[in-house]
């Protein structure tokens, strides 16, 4: 029972110390990357990826094989090495797929696990920023970046969800974007957990890498905690006199006042995995209101701090700022 309602706080957020200078921190370069990377997930994960991509499966002790399928077809036998095998012969064209594991244990015992594999069109650009595993994520229709659409991931703290999973969450929206001439980027956070203030300093990179690369000015779409982040970033660039070229702001689901989950709910959860991870991160500890893993008092601190910047906290450049709540 707790763990199916650890899984429900997780989703909630993905659905969703000290006082730190407004002064915009200079951040590693943005270079590009090969687009073949790992996705990691566990058997009875959905699976989002992209062309040319491996998956990487992290297994439970005991288990001795795996045969894997794709819509009933075989396409391999793995013994695991330190915990994992790494799937390679992988669609690579963009769909749904169906994704079968058999798994044999020591004990002869075979298990079945079926998932959904979307397979998202093959990106233009992959940037990573050096020295970090931040990401940034790029289609695009043009033979140029044109028109950005910059899009914020939410709160992330193990690490579960890609750009991948973004794209095909949102493929319909995305699609239209790239068909009016668009550039849709998205940006994934090494440590979707981290302090926001953090994360913040890494979109202000990524919005002047954006700058370095077109003239053309941006729209800013931060889902959940992606919202907060993005408005702290606006207000501490404009605090720094730095051009960030937002013309459209849009926070989607954003807890701009804080997070508010049942506190006897957090109550009962307290102590459990992935919570300690989870709720136990600094972007946690400041999103929600009420958060029994912190010690002091972080999310007064954060959003005290953002509401005494310029504009009690938002942006005064971007001509259209939408706030969406589901």
């Amino acid at each position: 029972m707790k763990t199916t309602v650890l899984k429900i706080i997780l989703l909630f957020f993905i659905s969703q110390i000290t006082i730190h200078n407004p002064i915009l921190v200079a951040q590693g370069a943005w270079q590009e990357l090969d687009n073949k990377e790992y996705v990691v997930a566990d058997l009875n994960d959905d699976i989002f990826m992209k062309p040319g991509e491996n998956i990487k499966i992290n297994l439970h002790t005991g288990v001795n094989s795996v045969r894997y399928y794709i819509n009933g077809v075989q396409k391999g036998y793995l013994e695991p090495i330190h915990g994992y095998v790494v799937l390679t012969n992988l669609p690579q064209n963009p769909g749904s797929y169906n994704l079968e594991f058999r798994v044999m244990t020591a004990a002869s015992v075979v298990s079945i696990y079926s998932n959904n594999l979307e397979v998202v069109p093959l990106p233009s650009k992959v940037y990573t920023q050096s020295g970090t595993s931040n990401r940034m994520v790029k289609w695009q229709n043009t033979s140029t970046l044109k028109k950005p659409v910059l899009i914020v991931e939410g709160f992330d703290p193990v690490n579960v969800t890609f750009p991948a999973f973004y794209y095909s969450s949102g493929r319909e929206y995305i699609e239209r974007f790239l068909d009016l001439g668009h550039s849709v980027l998205i940006l994934n956070f090494g440590n979707g957990g981290a302090d926001m203030r953090d994360n913040s300093e890494i979109l202000q990179s990524a919005l002047l890498k954006i700058n370095d690369l077109t003239p053309d000015s941006i729209i800013l779409i931060g889902i959940s905690m992606g919202g907060v982040i993005s408005r702290h970033a606006l207000v501490n660039m404009e605090d720094s006199s730095v051009q960030h070229n937002v013309s459209h702001f849009v926070s989607l689901d954003s807890p701009q006042q804080g997070a508010v989950i049942d506190e006897a709910f957090l109550d009962y959860t307290y102590g459990e995995e992935p919570n300690n991870e989870a709720l136990g991160s600094i972007a946690a500890k400041q999103l929600l209101k009420y958060n029994p893993y912190r010690s002091e008092n972080y999310h007064q601190s954060f959003y005290s701090e953002l509401q005494n910047m310029a504009n009690n906290g938002y942006p005064l450049s971007p001509k259209k700022h939408w706030c969406f709540i589901s």
